[in-house]
């Protein structure tokens, strides 16, 4: 039996080596080379199709928000919403739908849709991922992905004004420090 004696392979030689090697590492090692999306340690399409099923049970009971769906096509709504979690989740994008600001525009308009609204939705996604047995870790994660487009489905800028912005400028301004030393 020969042995390979690396001090006398040529430089390119070992470093070509060493990357294959690093390259199976993982595998070889029997561990994961990149962490599992959310959608992935969630179970899937499965899981997330149980979740929104359970989910809008949970809406449609609830008198904070249950009004908002009172003219809507839930069969549609439930697959939009399995479509877009997929993709929100880090699952395969298969969400075609329209942009959040457009898909709530109407209902912030017209019924007042606001944060008290929305932090009702985002607690009923956290109990029914809790129901589900999902980790609190997961469930904290979720709860990120829906506020993470809260500005958009508010539609509102997801740039805060500043102060000087919120009180009206330099008119406002000027009117207070005039009235401050009146």
């Amino acid at each position: 039996m020969s042995s390979l004696n690396f001090s006398e392979r040529p430089d390119a030689d070992i470093t070509e080596a060493a990357a294959i090697a690093n390259s199976v590492r993982d595998e070889v090692l029997c561990r994961d080379s990149k962490p599992k999306s959310l959608y992935e340690r969630l179970g899937g399409a499965p899981a997330v199709d149980a979740a929104v099923d359970q989910f809008y049970e949970k809406v449609l009971a609830d008198e904070r928000v249950n009004f908002f769906f009172k003219n809507t096509d839930m069969k549609k709504q439930r697959r939009v919403q399995k479509s877009f979690l997929t993709f929100a989740f880090g699952g395969p994008k298969t969400y075609s739908g329209v942009g959040m600001r457009k898909a709530h525009q109407k209902l912030v308009d017209e019924q007042g849709l606001n944060d008290s609204h929305m932090d009702t939705i985002v607690e009923l996604l956290g109990k029914t991922l809790k129901e589900l047995g999902v980790a609190d870790a997961d469930i904290t994660e979720a709860a990120a992905i829906a506020n993470s487009v809260r500005d958009e489905v508010l539609c509102r800028d997801s740039k805060p004004k500043s102060l000087y912005e919120r009180l009206g400028g330099a008119p406002a301004v000027d009117a207070a420090v005039d009235q401050f030393y009146e």
